[in-house]
């Protein structure tokens, strides 16, 4: 068996990156060449669940198909469009928690994320 996907498909999975995670999610820093991370989604408003809990308004999917990610819009009738993020906070599998305040999350963080198996969520705020 070899899976194939046609141009249809293929085309909207590289529309569904773009819109959720936009156009560069990992890179290197041009100075210092370390990878880093950002997520700057092109969402409409409507996407968003404001019904889950008061005052927030979120939206979430799975990256790599494993590490739970939430956007919070928290910048009321806005929609993201290339948005940059105020702040993210990641969760560890061991129960660790760290904070990135910016729009991007630095190295050695971007490169726990790439691998995929010390990560279980990350929450994205744009405030």
């Amino acid at each position: 068996f070899l899976a194939r996907l046609s141009g249809s498909t293929a085309e909207f999975l590289s529309m569904w990156v773009l819109m959720f995670l936009g156009p560069r999610t990992f890179y290197l820093e041009e100075e210092s060449g370390d990878l880093q991370m950002e997520l700057r989604p092109a969402l409409p408003r409507w996407l968003f669940d404001d019904t889950s809990t008061p005052g927030d308004v979120m939206l979430s999917f799975k990256l790599f198909g494993a590490i739970d990610v939430r956007y919070f819009h928290r910048r009321g009738e806005e929609n993201l469009y290339r948005a940059p993020a105020t702040r993210y906070v990641v969760g560890f599998r061991d129960g660790q928690v760290m904070h990135v305040d910016g729009a991007f999350i630095p190295a050695p963080l971007a490169d726990k994320i790439r691998r995929i198996v010390f990560v279980s969520s990350i929450d994205v705020y744009f405030e």
